[in-house]
């Protein structure tokens, strides 16, 4: 008998209705912190079958269930409600999440469980990539993948003549640029719903493949290119008019809030480190270093006004766009460095976070080692060469991008639209019939000049692109 995941009968449109997974024997669709993801096709009568992918919770050897984790499985659905599967959101397909009213968990081998669950839309690998799989992050490097180690060592390898690995170059910065406006837009599109996503950075956003390697360029927002949000746990929810809210540092308020949030280190903003911490009296024993620097990150949030301590105890801070912005910044930042920076202690990432430290990037925002020196695979490359313009003013942008959106100051680090806007530049950088100069961009075609490049020439003087 195969397995399968049987719900409770639900009325809906006036009808009891009953889904049930039919699951396919060994396949998992993933594995983050809970159980393995299951696959299968979800059925319903008069409904036609659907790929789906089974997050789910089991018991535990008594028969009952973690609370913490049926909390977390809670606040996830309510937020996949909430949303409503309008883009970048998955809508609930099928859902158990209350130790009360489980599924029952059919075996292979003729035994049942109860089982906690929810069922949605499949992402399977055909269609789309996960960020960091794409980038070869963290466990993930593959010769294809697209990050700037690989993509120079391609360019340096390659037994090609030089123009064909300058075009080979293009189409590869083409890539990581098109996936970093479906990242960007993503997060734009979550903000208008009313959330910010605080651990869809590193992980948990999805890029459709028919959008990342054609030359057709992806629409603007608020069209929907087809990117889409996973795992929604940790998002946290705000107005959608103010596009804010002040989420209480304390669990137990957060959590009758339906908020838990949470992230992935190196990609969290000072203020989303200060959330996590939670209040002063929580904090562990030990770590004096961290807590130190804590302290001190505090007490710049609180001056201005972005941590607010009440009369009765009780500490809120802000969350906003700008929250967002400064992680979807640090995703550039792990992409011009090539790799992403996971490891190390929360007092360096908070300390490097809020300008406190010494800085992994310049004023520029070009990446920096330990040692301080440059770390940008790409500028190991000739960028001086006139054909490898395009890639000098593309990192230059990426790096701009990067260096203004991860400030330690909220206000300083400009919209998501900003970012989408530098991110269009640096595509139309990319395309062959556009010429860099002096780190703008030049049309070499168009309705007054027919002759590429016509009206432009370096000047005998300083060798600068002049009119």
């Amino acid at each position: 008998m195969p397995a399968c995941i049987v719900f409770q009968p639900k009325f809906q449109d006036g009808k009891w209705v009953r889904k049930w997974v039919e699951l396919w024997e060994g396949a998992i669709a993933g594995k983050g912190k809970g159980e393995p993801v299951l696959l299968g096709v979800l059925r319903q009568p008069n409904g036609a079958p659907v790929t789906a992918a089974v997050k789910r919770l089991s018991p535990k050897e008594d028969g009952t269930f973690d609370d913490d984790e049926v909390r977390g499985l809670q606040i996830e659905e309510s937020k996949m409600l909430q949303m409503a599967g309008r883009p970048p959101f998955l809508p609930v397909l099928a859902a158990a999440t209350h130790p009360h009213s489980p599924a029952t968990y059919h075996k292979s081998d003729g035994t049942k469980e109860a089982v906690l669950c929810i069922a949605m839309e499949y992402l399977g690998p055909d269609g789309f990539v996960e960020t960091n799989k794409l980038f070869g992050w963290d466990g993930e490097e593959r010769p294809g993948s697209f990050n700037l180690l690989n993509v120079a060592e391609r360019f340096r390898s390659s037994k090609s003549s030089f123009e064909e690995k300058v075009e080979r170059l293009r189409e590869d910065l083409r890539a990581i640029t098109v996936a970093l406006i479906l990242v960007t837009q993503a997060h734009q599109g979550a903000l208008s719903r009313g959330a910010v996503l605080l651990d869809s950075f590193y992980r948990n956003i999805m890029l459709p493949r028919r959008v990342l390697f054609v030359k057709r360029h992806p629409h603007r927002y608020p069209a929907d290119n087809g990117v889409r949000a996973i795992d929604l746990g940790n998002m946290v929810t705000v107005d959608p008019s103010s596009r804010s809210a002040f989420i209480p540092l304390d669990p137990d308020t957060q959590a009758a809030q339906h908020q838990r949030p949470g992230s992935t280190k190196w990609f969290r903003s000072p203020e989303t480190v200060v959330l996590q911490s939670g209040r002063p009296a929580d904090w562990p024993e030990g770590r004096e270093e961290f807590k130190d620097a804590l302290k001190e990150v505090r007490e710049d949030l609180h001056a201005n006004r972005v941590l607010l301590l009440h009369p009765d105890g009780r500490e809120e801070i802000r969350v906003d766009e700008s929250v967002a912005v400064y992680g979807v910044s640090s995703i550039f930042h792990a992409v011009t460095r090539g790799v992403a920076i996971n490891k190390g202690t929360d007092k360096a990432e908070l300390r490097t976070a809020a300008g406190l430290g010494r800085p992994l990037l310049q004023h520029d925002g070009r990446p920096l080692s330990y040692h301080g020196q440059v770390d940008s695979p790409l500028d190991t490359l000739p960028l001086k060469s006139p054909q490898l313009q395009y890639a000098e003013s593309w990192l230059d942008t990426i790096c701009r991008i990067t260096a203004r959106g991860m400030s330690a100051d909220m206000a300083n680090r400009g919209t998501l639209s900003d970012i989408e806007t530098e991110l269009f530049r640096a595509l139309a950088m990319l395309a062959p019939q556009y010429k860099a100069c002096n780190a703008r961009l030049v049309p070499t075609v168009g309705a007054i000049n027919q002759h590429p490049v016509a009206h432009w020439r370096p000047s005998a003087w300083t060798g600068e692109w002049e009119w």
